[in-house]
């Protein structure tokens, strides 16, 4: 029989960031260890300079850089990048891309459910029209993963919501057999149940410039409906489609999405009193930098690399999007999969 060796392993992403001064318990499992350990850990920094670390593994930011901490058992090791920046004057928030997409199907409401477990700020979806003029959420102009030709724009509601997603849009195991493309009216109910949701809509179907712009007053009404026009934002690569909602609602907070690396357009965001969501891989920290000092939000996107994401705590940023995990434990998959609640509160 092959011997299994018992080694540590630090129960947190590949990197962590630290404020200066701020203080966080490490915690290590540690594998194939099925008795109570007859060692002690042991932890070392291997620069105390920026983060020092207690015996008992409590790590400490000290001053601004980059250091490693090390914890040893049975001769075997494991370490931890550790990121320690000044401290920022609001926290980093975070917004998840039509929910945990690793975990569930894209733009469901079980993909929210997982978002919601995962503690994300903002959760962000995409509203398209259907040839009933109704809201689906769905990413996509066609039901290409679906291998199906059909344009949404040519599918009725009703056609959309039979579909099942029978695969998970990243990787994972299939959990949620009843999955299925989902409305908007579906979602709004979902929030208005549980206040830690604040929704993003995107409205990215170009229709809504023209033909379908009427029905934006729909999705205002529907908002309201729910009581949500407090804490839904709404946003759009289109500057029509914003200026028109913005002439619905005057109170509701929206946002320009944009993924072009010359955007300068400062004056339009200031005046209207619109945030940027900046696709991340063409955006200019000298035109954040501005916004941040005009105070205008800024949200990156998508930003799943978490080292990246480590990187950009220093930004003048608000929030990132991004598609991955942030509760990233050894426990936290075999959670999500018993908890089976629903998105209400409890």
């Amino acid at each position: 029989m092959k011997r299994k060796f018992i080694y540590p392993r630090f129960d947190e992403d590949n990197i962590i960031v630290l404020e200066v001064g701020e203080s966080k318990e490490l915690k290590v499992d540690i594998i194939n260890c099925k008795e109570e350990p007859t060692e002690e850990l042991q932890y070392s920094s291997d620069d105390k300079n920026i983060v020092e670390i207690s015996d008992d593994g409590i790590i400490t930011g000290v001053s601004v850089g980059k250091a490693n901490v090390h914890s040893f058992i049975y001769g075997k090791s494991c370490y931890l990048n550790v990121k320690v920046i000044e401290p920022r004057k609001v926290r980093l928030q975070y917004t998840s891309n039509g929910g945990v997409t690793l975990l569930a199907p894209k733009n469901t409401v079980e993909a929210f459910r997982v978002a919601a477990d995962n503690q994300f700020d903002f959760f962000a979806t995409d509203v398209r029209v259907t040839q009933d003029r109704k809201f689906v959420l769905y990413s996509d102009e066609t039901l290409a993963k679906f291998d199906e030709e059909d344009y949404i724009k040519d599918c009725t509601l009703e056609k959309l919501e039979s579909y099942i997603y029978d695969f998970i849009s990243q990787e994972g195991i299939r959990e949620y057999p009843e999955a299925h493309i989902t409305s908007l009216d579906e979602m709004l109910k979902c929030a208005s149940q549980n206040h830690q949701m604040r929704l993003v809509l995107r409205l990215v179907d170009e229709t809504f410039i023209d033909e379908n712009n009427c029905l934006l007053q729909d999705i205002y009404h529907l908002i309201c409906q729910y009581h949500l026009e407090d804490t839904i934002r709404i946003a759009s690569p289109f500057k029509d489609v914003l200026d028109s909602f913005r002439n619905i609602s005057s109170n509701m907070d929206m946002g320009y999405i944009c993924d072009n690396a010359e955007f300068d357009d400062i004056n339009y965001l200031e005046k209207k009193h619109f945030m940027l969501y900046w696709k991340y891989s063409v955006s200019n920290y000298d035109v954040i930098d501005t916004l941040s000092q005009k105070n205008i939000d800024v949200d990156l996107w998508n930003v799943d690399d978490k080292e990246l994401r480590a990187d950009l705590m220093d930004w003048p940023i608000t929030s990132v999007t991004t598609n991955v995990i942030l509760v990233d434990s050894s426990t936290q998959r075999e959670n999500h999969k018993s908890k089976r609640r629903p998105l209400e509160e409890d």
